[in-house]
């Protein structure tokens, strides 16, 4: 019988540091992903910007690039084959 109890217990820690081990990837993706999401609206305003300072006319409003940006986008995705 105690054994049958300390298996049980030998179990249960392994099922809690796999959901450690989880957890943490699961944090780790979630960092990423807002720093390449942070890194990603840095580089549009800075392009955005530089087109600016450069006095590009597509550049003069930002709502008229910001329109068709994200249907823009989505297309170049697609045509490489990637998923949204």
């Amino acid at each position: 019988m105690k054994t049958d109890i300390q298996e049980t217990n030998r179990t249960n820690v392994l099922f809690e540091r796999i959901a450690a081990l989880i957890e943490q990837s699961r944090q780790f993706v979630v960092n990423a992903v807002n720093v390449a999401e942070v890194r990603t609206r840095f580089e549009v305003g800075r392009f955005i910007f530089e087109g600016e300072q450069r006095g590009e006319r597509a550049y003069e409003n930002a709502v008229i690039v910001a329109t068709p940006l994200p249907q823009f986008v989505c297309l170049v995705l697609l045509s490489r084959g990637l998923t949204i």
